[in-house]
């Protein structure tokens, strides 16, 4: 379509060598008083690996944001939300997920075109229905792919998916701000 076309025209990347884990960690930290606002606790986790892409770290941020604000405009009364970074054979994925509304499977493969908005969540909350569209774009002119895993009233699952240029070895995984126990009485 002629937007496609525009859009593809004035978004230009500048993809250079990044470190994953702290690009998406930094990008996540833009969000903290939106978080803290709206009343959210987000998850972080990142694997034991440095995960090694070639990206346009500024863009990366946006896809990112996108993704986080969707969390937080669907996450209904739910308000936790998880981010997390791992490898995958030679792909890096991205996964932010969400406890809130759900996506029906139908209306899945349109969610990531340009101006679709699911029509229950539409008259629910506002948007242009832009927001995945550019997290797709991105992922595409990366190399990459988007995906979502989604039940209506279970939450939704989105994984960005970049291809990694190098893994190297830490040791094991991090919670950066793992989601806290409530054991209501019961022992650990």
């Amino acid at each position: 379509n002629s937007f496609q076309t525009r859009r593809s025209s004035y978004l230009t990347y500048r993809p250079e060598e990044i470190d994953l884990s702290a690009a998406v960690l930094a990008a996540a930290r833009r969000f903290d008083y939106v978080l803290e606002q709206e009343g959210f606790h987000l998850a972080k986790e990142t694997g034991g690996d440095r995960l090694l892409v070639k990206a346009d770290a500024d863009a990366l941020t946006q896809a990112l944001l996108n993704l986080l604000s969707n969390a937080v405009k669907y996450s209904g009364k739910s308000r936790e939300i998880h981010l997390s970074i791992h490898a995958h054979g030679d792909e890096a994925e991205i996964c932010v997920l969400d406890h809130g509304i759900g996506i029906p499977r139908s209306e899945q493969r349109r969610i990531f075109e340009s101006f679709y908005r699911v029509p229950e969540a539409a008259r629910e909350t506002s948007g242009a229905g832009l927001g995945l569209a550019l997290v797709r774009h991105f992922a595409e002119a990366h190399g990459g792919r988007v995906t979502v895993s989604s039940e209506p009233g279970k939450g939704s699952t989105f994984s960005l998916w970049l291809p990694l240029v190098k893994k190297e070895r830490k040791h094991g995984a991090q919670a950066v701000n793992p989601i806290p126990k409530d054991n209501h009485g019961e022992d650990s």
